[in-house]
């Protein structure tokens, strides 16, 4: 199983390196943070969470890593996940993948549409949002735009502590240059990582790493949570 993810960061940092060294400092942390991203999109995606359904095709993919990674080309690979496609038509997570192997190969926009696929068939499946979110901002530059930041919300709202996408609403409001805004949604997502101190130190470093600063997060607050939308954003970016 862990090749799967090597295999897919590995894509992903060549993919937004030349994009990266073509950015500003700010700009590319924020790259940076996409691709810790990515990473956690595909870690949620195989090591999940607990009560998620879908044995048959964890089953199939053990049956996919009896045959030794370096024996396999990408098309292979694709065409594998393909085939998952057909004999599994209502299940998001191949298409998610394929999504995070175009994403990883730079071609975002072919991505995007592999996340709405996923997205259509689990209208609240977080790695594709997250993904579909993350592709939309790297085709901006970094800069979160307003259907990046509704994908991040609804992210959000199925699953409160999805560190990623909650980071992420953050740091879209203070690109607008609403420092107020931002701090708000960090010290509600910090709040709801309460008792994982790990997670609570990557997003005081993630944080740190996109303002240049370290902030300090409040023990309240009144952050509301955007309610938990009947249905994806899959409009074309």
């Amino acid at each position: 199983m862990i090749w799967f993810v090597w295999f897919f960061g590995f894509c992903a940092v060549l993919g937004a390196s030349q994009l990266a060294r073509a950015m500003g400092r700010g700009d590319r942390a924020v790259i940076a943070i996409l691709l810790a991203g990515f990473v956690v999109s595909v870690g949620y995606l195989f090591i999940g969470r607990a009560g998620l359904p879908d044995q048959p095709y964890q089953a199939r993919i053990a049956e996919l890593e009896q045959v030794s990674p370096e024996k396999r080309t990408r098309a292979e690979v694709l065409a594998q996940f393909e085939n998952l496609i057909l004999e599994q038509p209502d299940n998001p997570r191949p298409h998610f993948v394929i999504g995070e192997m175009m994403a990883g190969e730079g071609r975002d926009e072919d991505a995007i549409r592999a996340f709405q696929s996923a997205l259509r068939r689990d209208d609240k499946f977080v790695p594709a949002m997250i993904g579909m979110a993350d592709a939309i901002t790297r085709l901006g530059g970094g800069v979160i735009g307003p259907q990046a930041k509704r994908i991040y919300k609804q992210a959000v709202a199925v699953d409160p502590k999805q560190i990623h996408a909650g980071f992420m609403v953050g740091v879209a409001e203070w690109q607008d240059g609403d420092d107020e805004a931002a701090q708000l949604a960090w010290d509600g997502l910090w709040l709801r990582l309460e008792g994982n101190e790990v997670a609570q130190t990557s997003l005081a470093e993630r944080v740190a790493a996109v303002t240049g600063r370290s902030i300090s997060f409040e023990k309240e607050t009144d952050e509301i949570l955007p309610e938990t939308p009947t249905s994806p954003e899959t409009e074309e970016p």
